[in-house]
């Protein structure tokens, strides 16, 4: 398929193109930066500092825990959601996932992970580094970065996918009453 059969197919399908633009210009560059964040996480932990030493663990550990949901959240979607989706709006729904179910759990995983965010927003006293160390101010704006990633990415998720995606599927006791 050419590029421009590909675009224009995704256009036809704006369903495919979300998860397109999801999966790859959203959760890929995330699957990256996580794991970045966490190493310099560990070398701000291991580098110590004289005052406040007991700020690095808790960051450490809340960012470790975010990686991990973030990265299953993204694996449940990109494993789950996504191809329903695709297979829906394929014409070829009776294969799909239900939806109906599916997405509430999806939202509770991004719960999760907002309180995540939330507890590190906290700790960190909404990303200022309370010393003059450079290692710390970059982790601290790495994390903002991090935290403005995922927000777009589940506003986009909550506002346009999730919608959609239930509105394009009947609920399943709905399908069987017809039958």
């Amino acid at each position: 398929m050419s590029s421009v059969d590909h675009h224009q197919s995704c256009a036809d399908k704006p369903l495919h193109a979300l998860t397109e633009r999801l999966e790859l210009g959203m959760h890929q560059p995330l699957r990256v930066e996580l794991p970045l964040v966490v190493r310099l996480a560990e070398e701000v932990l291991h580098g110590g500092l004289r005052r406040h030493p007991e700020l690095l663990p808790q960051v450490h550990l809340a960012v470790c825990l975010l990686r991990d949901a973030a990265t299953a959240h993204f694996d449940h979607e990109e494993a789950l959601l996504f191809p329903s989706v695709r297979l829906i709006e394929d014409g070829a729904g009776a294969w799909a996932l239900d939806l109906h179910r599916l997405v509430p759990e999806l939202m509770r995983e991004q719960a999760h992970i907002q309180d995540l965010l939330a507890q590190l927003r906290l700790i960190t006293h909404d990303f200022v580094a309370p010393v003059s160390s450079p290692m710390l101010r970059t982790l601290f704006a790495a994390l903002k970065g991090v935290t403005h990633d995922l927000d777009a990415t589940f506003r986009l998720e909550q506002q346009s996918l999730f919608p959609q995606a239930l509105s394009i599927q009947r609920p399943r006791q709905q399908l069987w009453r017809e039958v």
